[in-house]
Formats: structure tokens, sequence, C-alpha cells
């Protein structure tokens, strides 16, 4: 069993071949009684047995090439010889699962170096792609040239694509080096574990598969750690290009021990080599014929044409409207189309066997397993970066987190492994982890959100391991169990081919959500003094973690990551005040409240539409901001009238305009630039920070301005004394107090309006200035304090005494 690259979601438990039986003629085991069909169909394991070993001396007869030599080097093999292979795939797989967490890591850091952070799932569609079309031909590789030549083959593949990432200059030679990289190192997974089925019986393989999946315990956390060494004190170039030094050094001598067995079979006679009698061209045509490589040539390159547009789209120069984006679809779909139509009336072996796709068994695990690859890598294709983000965890840590079903996955294989052993059955697990997995997605939508709680993240993530590896387990047994021995090797690589091709799905999906909304909720939340960067922040991830935690940026950036809307929060509160004001107090006359919000259910803030609508224009147009012009003809034209429609016995001789934060700087903006508006402009803890503090340029404007006015307004200020250096609360983290009070450190809220007020002193455009501070309020809190306040002077108090 193979647990690949976490990073890219991919755990293939690969139980393909059992040459201890000598009438096997194709690569692969069933795991149940192969003539018992309710028993396959019901989810049931016959018990092997014990006396599964090997008693021909010599091998099938009728199997395949690669399937005789490995049948012969298990005959003259001594038990050293065994014990080494078996200790080797586990020194392979350690040093392999450490190379793919740190090449893993180091991916979104690579592809920023090109400004191309938003192109990470590019990358993945692209290998997923190759990938799932080579599966299928990898296992008759095996099968026909032998399970030695196979993953020497794979580990070259793998090498080069290696060497090619260490050196790319740019996106494409690294997208390039992926593929090379991808199908070596599918296909070095799939090949020892071929060779551990080989070397193992029935009835301990589960065990023997999770014992050579132990590694992944130890790598999970060692090569999260290695990433962050080597970004930070070398470069990723060498963190990924040592590999290709190091694993041709680990893995040559497994290659070593079976060309050595099989020379010693060769001279005990247990094997004699015979040419095939081909000539060159022959040879050319019966490669090209027995691994369909047209088939593949159709099938990966549609799949990539057709998936490729939903990430490249929000960057074309005319969306899905642009002739390329248009083109790649169509190509795409009449590739994959033909592909059916070769596969049905051309190709002499074809990958889709009707037998599989008729069998409701394995139609329906491969239909799962497309379905849970496309789940996680909906999540999973920007989950480190989200990490290192919005969590602030360094690259090790993230690698932590992300690497967590590594870890989990192994200890619960173990238990999994052994709970069928004993009972012989595994669809009742099945049901019990898909309820379990589900519900984990659920928790991770919830909490995978700015500010959200680390803890329980890890927490979605180890419900993730438990169930996710338990299920992909079942899932190949289930379609193991439901064929016969000559069929298995075929039956595993059409699972293989779905889930790799629903991972690929995956990647489209995220990188179409990526494309779409995270360059826009940059531009809406940026400061402006960002915005020149938004570019470089969107495609870099260096770029993004350079603005210190806390910071204006950082935050922007967070909340992007994030991409929650908000809503009408203050007409409770208004409402509430007022009603509890008219039945205490000497003012009994009433008045209207009107709110002005959004179309939203079950949130507080559209954050997006407030910063467009509450924000002032700008010299130079910031996406997303600047609208509060158009805001204010929309209260003065349809709000007003239509309050006057609405209570046409009202006499609205006295009016306010009362907002918090955002809006207590649309209140400003109204009074500096159209003071007759209202008698009454009230602004709680007013953003003045924006865009440097531009407010304080209209306010100075306004106290320039020489015209008469017909009627003074009065202004009232408020915040709460927290707003500028707030407390730690109780269960906060230190770093993220830390970040917090730089950040409310940084706005000034108290201070700007200080100075707001001292400009003002003197003002003889206004009736009157008043500022109010609360004591032991925050940015939050202060709104119902502020709120109750303007209520009772506007409604009771008033008119105010000039000071």
């Amino acid at each position: 069993m193979a647990i690949q690259d976490e990073s890219h979601g991919i755990m293939d438990i690969n139980t393909p071949n059992d040459t201890k039986q000598p009438s096997s003629i194709e690569e692969g085991h069933t795991l149940a009684d192969p003539t018992n069909e309710k028993n396959a169909t019901s989810g049931s394991l016959e018990k092997a047995s014990d006396s599964e070993a090997q008693e021909d001396e010599r091998p099938s007869e009728d199997a395949q090439n690669g399937v005789k030599k490995m049948e012969a080097v298990t005959l003259a093999w001594s038990k050293k010889s065994l014990a080494g292979v078996l200790l080797l795939i586990w020194l392979v797989t350690l040093v392999n699962n450490f190379k793919a967490t740190i090449v893993g890591s180091l991916t979104p850091f690579a592809t920023s170096d090109w400004k191309s952070h938003s192109l990470l799932t590019v990358i993945d569609i692209v290998a997923s792609a190759m990938t799932a079309a080579v599966y299928i031909p990898m296992a008759k590789l095996l099968d026909v040239w032998g399970r030695a030549e196979g993953f020497l083959l794979m580990l070259c593949l793998c090498t080069l694509g290696l060497v090619l990432m260490a050196a790319s200059k740019n996106l494409p030679t690294y997208c390039a080096a992926q593929v090379f990289y991808s199908v070596g190192f599918g296909g070095l997974s799939y090949s020892w574990n071929v060779i551990a089925t080989d070397v193992t019986n029935l009835r301990n393989r589960g065990l023997a598969f999770a014992f050579t999946s132990s590694p992944a315990v130890i790598t999970a956390f060692a090569g999260s750690k290695a990433a962050e060494g080597f970004y930070n004190n070398v470069s990723w170039q060498w963190g990924i290009g040592c590999w290709a030094i190091i694993f041709p050094c680990v893995a040559l001598p497994l290659y070593w021990i079976l060309r050595f067995n099989l020379q010693k079979a060769e001279k005990q006679g247990i094997i004699t080599q015979e040419k095939s009698g081909r000539t060159f061209p022959q040879q050319v045509w019966y490669v090209v014929k027995e691994f369909d490589l047209p088939g593949v040539s159709l099938f990966a390159g549609g799949l990539v044409l057709f998936l490729l547009p939903f990430t490249l789209a929000a960057t074309a120069p005319n969306g899905w409207n642009s002739g390329y984006i248009i083109a790649m679809i169509v190509v795409g779909i009449v590739l994959l189309a033909l592909f059916v139509l070769h596969q049905i009336y051309v190709a002499p072996t074809p990958f889709l066997k009707s037998r599989f796709l008729l069998d409701r068994t394995v139609l329906g695990a491969c239909l799962l397993d497309a379905t849970y690859q496309v789940s996680y890598y909906c999540y999973a294709s920007y989950f480190s970066s989200f990490l290192m983000v919005v969590n602030n965890l360094t690259i090790s840590e993230a690698g932590y987190v992300s690497n967590t079903f590594s870890a989990v996955s192994f200890v619960f294989l173990f238990i999994t492994g052994y709970i069928i052993r004993v009972t012989g059955r595994f669809k009742w697990i099945l049901w019990f982890c898909l309820p379990m997995y589900v519900f984990a997605l659920g928790l991770m939508i919830h909490f995978r959100q700015p500010n959200g709680y680390i803890g329980y993240i890890v927490m979605c993530e180890i419900l993730f391991s438990v169930s996710g590896a338990v299920f992909i387990l079942c899932v190949q047994l289930a379609v193991l169990a439901s064929v016969d021995h000559q069929y298995v090797a075929s039956v595993l690589a059409f699972l293989f081919v779905s889930g790799t091709i629903g991972g690929a799905i995956g990647s489209a999906v995220s990188g179409a959500i990526w494309t779409n909304t995270f360059n826009k909720a940059l531009g809406w939340y940026l400061p402006e003094s960002a915005q020149p960067d938004l570019q470089t922040i969107y495609e870099s991830l260096p770029a993004q973690l350079a603005y210190k935690v806390g910071t204006p940026e950082r935050l922007a950036i967070q909340q992007a990551y994030g991409y929650v809307v908000d809503g009408n929060a203050l007409f409770l509160t208004a409402t509430e005040a007022a009603w509890r004001r008219a039945a205490s107090s000497h003012f009994a006359g009433g008045g209207i409240i009107v709110a002005i919000g959004y179309p939203l259910t079950g949130k507080l803030y559209d954050a997006r539409r407030r910063s467009l609508d509450l924000t002032p224009p700008t010299q130079s147009p910031i996406p997303g901001y600047g609208g509060a012009d158009a805001f204010i003809d929309f209260i003065d034209s349809k709000v007003r009238p239509a309050v006057k429609a609405r209570f046409p016995q009202t006499s609205s001789w006295r009016e306010a305009i009362y907002g918090h934060s955002y809006g207590g700087l649309f209140v400003l903006h109204i009074l500096f630039t159209r003071p007759q508006l209202f008698e009454c402009y009230i602004a709680s803890s007013p953003s003045i920070w924006w865009n440097t503090r531009c407010i304080l340029d209209e306010a100075k404007a306004f106290l320039e301005d020489n015209t008469p006015d017909e009627r003074l307004p009065s202004l009232m200020l408020f915040f709460g004394s927290f707003e500028q250096n707030p407390p730690q609360w109780n269960d906060e983290p230190l770093d993220h107090y830390e970040g917090r009070k730089q950040v409310a450190a940084d706005l000034r809220m108290c201070d700007n309006v200080l100075d707001l007020c001292e400009m003002l002193r003197d003002c003889t455009r206004l009736h009157t200035v008043s500022m109010k501070s609360y004591e032991g309020e925050e940015h939050t809190s202060v709104m119902a304090c502020s709120m109750s306040r303007s209520l009772t002077v506007f409604f009771e108090d008033w008119p105010l005494p000039r000071k």
C-alpha cells in the first residue's frame, strides 16, 4: 500500500497481484471466492487459507512474461532476500513519502516565483490527467515486461521530473516536469506494491500493507520541518532537486536484488528467457498496439483541454467568451468522444471493459472513489497556503496539519485490516465511515474561516483521516471481491483511473473558485496603499506572507481567503433602544427609525457591498471601493421618498444619520460634502484610517469652504477606550492577541477621533461637535452604547445647546 503525496490528497492502497497462485494469468488476486457472487456483492470476504504458499516449482506457463519473472524470483530467492525486499520496500516508501511531503510543501513557493500561485491547480489538473491516462498501460507494462524493469523505468521518469522541476525557470517547464514526476511517482508506488503483493499471502496482506505504509508517520512531520529548512536556509530548488540524487540511491538496490534473483532463477533453470522474434518495426507496432498509445493520447489530451478552462477562464481577456477558452472546451469534448469511439471500435486492447461498466459493485466503487477525490481536491489544493496566510502557521506547521492524514490513517489501516481479517466483512465499516466523512466536510466548511481556531481544523483533518483511509481500503476491497483473478489488475487500474479523474475535476473546481473569487475579494478588502500590489499579492504566496500579522493588508488577504458575506446588524439594536427610552422618558413623541441594509438571511454584514457603498471616492479608482456618493444619492432620491410615502402623516422636520466603522466614515463624508442633508450626523468608531486618512482632507476642504449655510448641523462622535489598546481575551493565543493589538495600534481609532475633534473645534459651519469615549468597550461592543446614547440625545435633548 502506498500513501501518496498528501499535498495532493491521494492514498492508493494497491493489491494488484498474487503470483502465489500459478494458475493466475492476469495480474491481481481477488480477496473473495470468485464463484460466490452473492458474497462478492454483499461485502463479504472469505477467510484466506494459510496454505496459500507457493507449491509449484516452476512459474505458470500461461502467465504473462512479467508475472513469470516474478514467480521465478520468489522461487529462487532465500529468506534473507525476502527480508531484504520487504525492508527495501519500507525504506523506499520512507524516502518517497519524505520526498513527496517536501515537494508538496514547496510547490506553492515555486509557482509564486513566477507570479503563478493562482495556477497551482493547473499543475494538478495536467499531472492528474496524464497519470490517469497511463495507469492501465502501466499495469500492463509490469505484466508484460516485468516488475523490476517497470520499476526502473518509473524511477527514471520520477528522477527526470525532479531534475526538471529543480531547474525550471518558468511555469510551463515546471508543469511539464510535474507530469514526468507524477507519472513516475504513481508508477513507482504501483510497482513496489505489486512486488509487496507478490511476496505475501492473502491472509496477512492487509497487515503487510499497513507495515509498508508505516513510514508515513515519520515523514508527515519530519518532511514538513525539512521543507521549511530548505526554503528558509537553502532554496526550494535544492529542496526538490536533492531527491534526484538521494532517491535513486535508495531505490536502485531494490531493482538490483530483483535482477540478481532473476539471474539466479535463470541459472537454476526455473525460467528461460525467450526472444520474441519481432523486428524493430514489429516491436514498435507491438508497443503501440499493446499499450494503446493513441488511446492514452486522446484520453489525456481530452481531459486536460476540457478541465483547464474552468481554472483559466477568469483570467482570460473576455472571460468565458474568449476564443481559446471555448476552443479548449470544444476540442476537449471532441477528443474524449473520439476516445470512447476508439475504445469501442478501434483499440485492440481497450481500457474500458464492458464487464466492469455493467458490474454494479465495480461501477459504484469507482463512482464513490471519484466523488471522494473530487471532494478532497476541492479544499486541499490551496489548503497549505490557507494555513500559512490565515492561521499564521509556518511551513512546517502547515505541513503537520496537511499531513495529519498520513499519520492518523496508518493507525486505522492496521485496525481496519485486523477487523476485516477476523470478520471477513468490510461493507459495514464503509457505511460507518461515509457519514463521518460527510460530517467532517461540513465541519471544515464551517471552521475554515478567517479567525477560526486551528484546533477545529485539525479535528476535521483527523476525522478525514479515519474515514478517508478506511473508505479507500474498503472501496478497493469491494472491486477486488467482484472479479476473479484474471481481471484484478484491470479492475484496479479502472478504479485508480476513476479516482485520478476525480482528483483532476476537484482541482478544476478549486481553481475555478479561486480564480473567480480570490482576486475580486482582494480588490474589495485591500486598503488603497496596497492596491498597486494587488496582482503580485494574488499571484505570490511569499508576497501574502510578507505582510505582518495584524496589518490591514494581512487582514484583507485573510478576509479574501475566507470570503464571508455580512449584513444588517443595527436595526434591532436601534429599535430596542428606542422602545426602552419611549417607555421611561419624558420624550414620548416618538420617531421613525429607518435601517438601510441588504437582502441577506442569517448574516450581519455584507462586507463587499459595505466596502463599496460606504467609502468615499478616491483620486485613483480602487475596485470595490469609492461608491459613497452613489449611495448618498440613493438615500436622498429613493429612501427618503419611500419613507414619506409609507408614513404620510409624519412630519420629518428633523433627521439624523448614524453609522458605525465604515458607516461612521460614510457619515463624515456626507457631512463634509453635503452638510445640509441632515440635521445631525452621528459617527460611531469611524474608519478615519481608511485610505491614509483621506477623510481629513475632506474635513479641511469643508473648513475652508465659506459658502453660507441655511442651517448648522451637529456632529456626534463615539468610540470605545479599548479600540486602540485592547486587552487579551481569556482564551486568546498570545500570537493572535499580539497581532490584534498591533492592528489596533496601527488604526489609531482614539487618536484619529481626537485629531478630527481638534480640527473641528472652532468650526463655524457646525452647530455643535461632541465626543464620547466609552470605558471598557471595543469596536463591536461600543455600537450598542453609541446607538442608545445618540437616540436619547436626538429624541430627548434636542435642540442641543451650542458650545
